[in-house]
């Protein structure tokens, strides 16, 4: 398995794609983890799950700061099995002027 970065930052409405390379024989099951439960994918959450040629990816369309957190994925077979995690931080687009006005 090569490893999924330490840690990957994406700015808030931007896409963005957690991926890793996995091999094993038998073929491995692999599972992607948030907050002790299974990553739910959907065209609503704009969450999918990919895999080509043993890279298995996750790929947000437009991340929002709701979808940061720390992101395990796993691969199991009847051999072993191996894990890797990530900690995705999604940056804020909100920007805060101040004003001043004295009398």
């Amino acid at each position: 398995m090569k490893n999924l970065p330490e840690k990957v930052q994406v700015k808030e409405n931007e896409p963005t794609k957690l991926e890793c390379t996995i091999s094993g024989a038998p073929q491995p099951t692999v599972t992607w983890v948030r907050k002790g439960e299974d990553v739910k994918t959907s065209s609503e959450n704009g969450i999918f799950l990919n895999e080509e040629a043993g890279v298995y990816s996750l790929s947000i369309d437009k991340a929002k700061a709701a979808d940061a957190g720390v992101y395990n994925v796993s691969a199991v077979n009847r051999v072993g099995k191996v894990a890797t995690k990530t900690e995705l931080v999604v940056q804020s687009n909100l920007s805060f002027k101040f004003l001043f006005s004295f009398s």
